[in-house]
């Protein structure tokens, strides 16, 4: 079951000069091993230091890299965010703190699916005892990959101290302490009356992340005072549990596996009260322990991990893990963001390892840099975990993150802080010789930086007349109108509005009031590209959408209406299929308004031409109006959707209101930093939920309410209700 990323032979690191490896050990990493290894955090971005719950929700939040440090304790209230490539270190002391014993109001940190790149460090989670309510964990890892969490006391989770479930993967958890110091409370409704349950892989059978397995290393973990069970619990887990210690004397099982899971357990100790394994539920379950101290009988055989990494003996560990510089908040982190072990556990040789630049390691598409190692006397370079050289110097071409562990003369190692190589993709720029901010497609440049006289947008095909980007009737650099215009009068007063519709004149056509490129969509079919193929040239913005070849493809703009009511609502497409292409059109999720079909138009003078439909019905406020194909050839190429009409522009991609025959209903403002009113001329039953599916509050509305003023920031979905209809609406709390 171990996966096929990894081939390197194991290896043990030597960190103490004539003695065994057996008795060496590393009390702080400079990254971390395992299936964690290549997680850099926030790198080397200037740390802030917080003090309060907004401070910190805010930073974990920001774009960018970014290293936070906690000072003192934080009370805090539960937070579910979305953090990537952040560092979050504790200062001596630090603690994060929920004292909250009510199913919605516990938990202290949930990192929701796509987290990623993230490091805990030093840290004291704090919770308010066990209470089964089917609360949350002071920890909730629900979907963050390349996570690692070092040198961290959980303390009294409600449900449990950390858990991983959804598609987490690639986690090391390394010299992270987890005890119950508070009675457990009985009587929840979860039916458990002790649920000290401290670490729970996976939280159903099906659950999983997309290879299948949820791979995580414990390394230099103790299971101390009041654990109960799940020490861990794990379904459908790859786990390589080295150098770890179980002794709770109130434990009834330590290891808990079943699912798929292979969890192989390395010169670890159990001294542990109850079963130090169990199987539970359907699947394979492979259990190898090697060098362990009072360890369970082995299942099946499974397979070592196929990574590098650092392993000593167990009663070794066992010291080291028990000891001052051992599991739980021992390190010294320095205001300024230096991580270091104590001074009294720093009795093993030193090694330093450093990088330096020769120049800028953000550079454009061809470019390099040469990274230097400090002194050493070998060099292991990596970009991303990936070994790539093994001299002093590594000349980087590529983009990623690099690192290079150094073995000092005096037998020690180390490994560098990460510096991170950008590299810049070349763009194409065209002439921009009469200045009117559309470039001429024959006349190019190559470069990251626009040059001096180019533009990023092309398509001018007269380069020389400011006034013109397409020839007209007249040819460039004449003023239409002195010919035959675009409805064939000559000396007409017809023009080509903004979207290219001859409008005016003698046509009875009115000018497009609003526009969307297609490329501008809020939604595409899975499979549509964005394609500029100079054979279809004339096309506006920067290219055109192709969508795949079947029916139910489609396409969705938002287009805002001063007020309810019909427009004409049109498509600038091309088509050289084989037969003519048909569309529904819909808005707001409703019944088809309108049906389009797409002629071939291989044989027009232009490739793009236009469709059209009358009567479209708009709701006031932003509107979604869908397109989908209704045949197997998919939609036509579209280069833009246009409104005519007074009082519509380019929306949003949220529907801010909702009219139809059984429903009259409007939300403002949306998005909104304080209040949403909501207006009804008919008696409406709303609901609130937020992202995770739970319900917020439910009211009903006859005229106009308000809702959303106690509401933290972040998405929430209305369901609206009369009668037999039934409309959902998404709602954006700042």
């Amino acid at each position: 079951m171990i996966k096929n990323l990894l081939k390197i032979k194991t290896t043990v690191v030597a960190l103490l000069l004539g003695i065994s490896t057996a008795h060496a050990q590393t009390y702080c990493f400079n990254s971390p091993q395992g299936y964690g290894a290549g997680t850099t955090g926030g790198g080397n971005a200037t740390p802030v230091t917080v003090t309060t719950q907004s401070a910190l929700q805010s930073a974990l939040t920001a774009s960018g890299s970014g290293v936070i440090l906690v000072s003192g304790t934080i009370s805090c209230s539960y937070m579910s965010l979305l953090v990537t490539n952040k560092t979050l270190l504790g200062l001596p002391g630090a603690r994060l703190r929920n004292l909250d014993q009510t199913a919605a109001g516990s938990g202290i940190l949930n990192l929701k699916d796509g987290t990623n790149n993230f490091i805990i460090r030093n840290l004291i989670f704090e919770g308010p005892g066990a209470y089964d309510v089917d609360g949350r964990d002071n920890l909730t890892n629900s979907g963050g990959t390349k996570i690692w969490v070092d040198h961290c006391e959980f303390q009294d989770g409600m449900d449990g101290n950390f858990d991983h479930k959804n598609t987490a993967d690639n986690i090391t958890v390394s010299w992270c302490k987890f005890t119950y110091l508070k009675a457990p409370k009985a009587g929840g409704s979860g039916g458990t009356d002790d649920h000290r349950f401290t670490n729970l892989v996976g939280s159903s059978d099906s659950d999983k992340p997309s290879d299948g397995q949820y791979s995580i290393t414990w390394q230099y973990c103790w299971w101390a005072a009041g654990c109960v069970e799940r020490m861990t619990r794990a379904r459908n887990a790859q786990l390589h549990m080295l150098n770890c210690y179980w002794n709770s004397s109130v434990a009834k099982v330590a290891l808990g596996l079943g699912g798929v899971t292979d969890c192989y357990v390395e010169n670890s100790t159990f001294a542990n009260t109850g079963d130090k394994y169990r199987y539970y539920d359907n699947g394979t379950v492979r259990l190898t322990t090697t060098g362990c101290t009072a360890p369970p009988a082995n299942v099946g055989n499974c397979p070592a991990p196929s990574y590098t990494h650092e392993a000593i003996s167990a009663s070794t560990a066992l010291t080291a893990i028990t000891g001052s510089c051992g599991a739980g908040a021992t390190l010294n982190v320095t205001s300024s963001g230096a991580v270091s072990a104590n001074s009294s556990c720093n009795s093993n040789p030193t090694c330093t390892a450093t990088v330096t630049a020769s120049g800028s390691t953000s550079f454009c598409q061809g470019g390099s840099v040469v990274l230097t190692a400090s002194a050493g006397s070998s060099y292991v370079w990596k970009n991303n975990g990936t070994q790539v050289g093994t001299s002093q110097t590594y000349t980087a071409t590529a983009a990623g993150s690099y690192t290079v562990d150094v073995t000092c003369t005096n037998g020690a190692k180390a490994t560098s802080t990460a510096t991170t190589v950008t590299i810049t993709t070349a763009a194409t720029w065209y002439a921009d010789t009469d200045g009117d901010g559309t470039g001429d497609a024959s006349s190019t440049k190559s470069s990251c930086t626009q040059p001096t006289g180019y533009v990023a947008k092309s398509g001018d095909q007269c380069p020389n007349d400011a006034n013109k980007i397409a020839p007209g009737d007249c040819g460039c650099g004449k003023v239409e109108g002195s010919c035959t215009d675009c409805a064939g009068v000559a000396n007409g007063t017809a023009v080509l509005d903004n979207c290219t519709r001859c409008v005016g004149g003698n046509t009875g056509k009115q000018p497009c009031s609003a526009s969307v490129q297609a490329e501008e969509a809020c939604e595409t079919s899975t499979g549509s590209v964005v394609e500029s193929d100079p054979a279809k040239s004339g096309f506006l913005g920067s290219g055109y959408v192709n969508t795949p070849n079947a029916t139910g493809t489609y396409a969705i703009f938002g287009i805002t209406a001063a007020n309810a009511g019909n427009a004409t609502i049109g498509f600038r497409y091309g088509n050289t299929g084989t037969i003519n292409r048909t569309a529904a059109l819909s808005v707001n999720s409703g019944a088809t308004a309108a049906n389009y079909t797409f002629v071939i138009n291989a044989a027009s003078a232009t490739y793009w031409v236009v469709e059209e439909a009358s009567n479209i019905p708009l709701v006031a406020g932003n509107n979604l109006i869908k397109l989908t194909a209704t045949n197997a050839e998919g939609l036509a190429n579209l280069d833009f959707m246009y409104v005519v009409g007074t009082g519509y522009s380019a929306g949003g991609c949220v529907v801010t209101g909702v009219d139809d025959q059984q429903m009259t209903f409007s939300l403002y403002p949306n998005p909104s930093k304080g209040e949403f009113n909501i207006n009804t001329t008919e008696n409406n039953k709303v609901r609130v939920y937020d992202m995770e599916g739970q319900l917020v509050e439910t009211i009903q509305v006859n005229g106009s309410a308000k809702i959303g003023q106690t509401y933290e920031a972040g998405i929430y979905f209305l369901k609206i209700e009369n009668g037999g209809s039934v409309h959902s609406l998404k709602i954006v709390k700042e």
